[in-house]
């Protein structure tokens, strides 16, 4: 699996699945009604649709597919699993907005939200838009993220890494 997302070139490697990982455990801290064997799992296969070649669109559903038989097969608790599958699914923030969802697909979703944020937006923004398009796709991403976090702990930072975001997106306009 890592060496199949090591080769993607859409920015869902494995780096972005453990930042979204790393995400997702700070937003917890937050959120103690959180079951972290079922947001851990969650984060660490919700784009193995990638490994695929599956790329845009409602990944989410054919990750979930994915990740069923590979939960299974580590001995996974079973009543866990839906829960797992359920956070996968719903992960998208471009295609879910449902609010009446378990904690764990709150957290998940701004945890890949932070991901499209901060530092890291640059480079994911690059691959995604191109140099050209660089400054669109930061624009995007804010726009896509700004005040739709669904947990006050992923709020916070995202306001903050969107700050950073601006400064970025000046110095790209003052450079042009």
């Amino acid at each position: 699996m890592v060496d199949a997302l090591a080769k993607d070139k859409t920015a869902h490697d494995p780096h972005h699945v453990l930042r979204v990982l790393g995400f997702a455990e700070e937003i917890a801290k937050n959120e103690p009604e959180a079951d972290m064997e079922i947001l851990r799992a969650a984060a660490l296969l919700h784009d193995i649709a990638y490994k695929e070649g599956f790329f845009r669109g409602e990944h989410g559903d054919v990750s979930a597919k994915i990740a069923e038989p590979m939960l299974r097969a580590v001995d996974f608790p079973l009543s866990k699993i839906p829960r797992v599958l359920q956070a996968i699914e719903l992960h998208n923030w471009f295609f879910h907005f449902e609010k009446n969802v378990p904690v764990e697909v709150k957290i998940l979703r701004d945890a890949d939200r932070l991901d499209a944020l901060g530092k890291h937006a640059i480079e994911r923004a690059t691959l995604f838009y191109g140099k050209d398009g660089l400054a669109k796709g930061i624009q995007r991403n804010i726009d896509a993220t700004e005040d739709k976090f669904e947990t006050n702990r992923g709020a916070r930072i995202g306001t903050e890494l969107i700050k950073e975001l601006r400064i970025a997106l000046k110095s790209i306009a003052d450079s042009d």
